[in-house]
């Protein structure tokens, strides 16, 4: 177990005044946690087509529609790569995931690409759970599922420090 120095007073501090000295240690956790990572892949989708996805306890609703209003709710079809770029943004717009979500696209040809979804923090939270609207042109596959960290129970950290 090793102690890091986090933060540590003035070199000049008055002896009156409290002297703070903050540590760190790595020793609390058992198992680091993993980050969600899932993608959602585009086949052929219409104007029309709509998905659900749920995470964090709240289901959110994406459209494709023909010109986007920008509130990340709705996206649009792509034909080319510039364009599957302009829908990667869409997704972008949408402050929930992109607040909790690295979202990144991959293009494969005109009627097929992918967008990629890696949590920004590890937990069962940040999983999410997908529904297809109609009709079925919109999928995801998870890649890795989400798991909480694994604290030590009660962990304490005893430090004798003298300082002269």
């Amino acid at each position: 177990m090793s102690l890091t120095t986090i933060k540590e007073p003035a070199a000049l501090s008055f002896s009156k005044n409290p002297i703070w000295y903050r540590f760190l240690s790595g020793n609390y956790l058992i198992v680091a946690g993993d980050k969600t990572t899932v993608d959602i892949v585009f086949d052929s989708h219409s104007v029309g087509h709509y998905f659900h996805l749920t995470f964090n306890g709240k289901k959110y609703r994406f459209d494709c529609v023909t010109n986007p209003d920008g509130s990340g709710y709705q996206f649009r079809t792509f034909t080319t790569n510039p364009s599957f770029l302009t829908m990667v943004d869409d997704f972008k717009s949408h402050y929930e995931l992109n607040k909790h979500f690295t979202i990144t696209g991959t293009y494969t040809s005109s009627s097929y690409g992918k967008i990629t979804l890696v949590a920004k923090q590890p937990g069962t939270i940040w999983n999410i759970e997908f529904a297809d609207g109609s009709p079925p042109r919109i999928t995801m596959n998870v890649i890795t599922v989400g798991t909480d960290n694994e604290y030590n129970p009660n962990y304490k950290v005893f430090a004798d420090l003298h300082i002269q």
